[in-house]
């Protein structure tokens, strides 16, 4: 649970699924179109890692950058 000030999250009583973004759904779509657009900013360098500060579950560096690049995700 987040707890920061007067605002608190309860992680634990997401629904089974929330951060599947592989299903068809609007959110899925809004995190595809989002990503796609930050990925093709990142990769016109030709990094050899990324680093993803704030990452939550991952799905950016999972589905979105390629598996030849050395990925790091940090969440608090």
């Amino acid at each position: 649970m987040l707890n920061k000030g007067s605002h608190k999250y309860n992680y634990q009583g997401l629904e089974a699924g929330y951060y599947d973004f592989r299903r068809k759904s609007l959110r899925k779509r809004w995190h595809d179109l989002k990503f796609k657009l930050v990925s093709t900013a990142v990769l016109e360098d030709s990094p050899n890692i990324i680093i993803d500060l704030g990452c939550g579950p991952g799905v950016f560096l999972r589905d979105f950058i390629p598996k030849d690049i050395q990925r790091i995700g940090f969440d608090i």
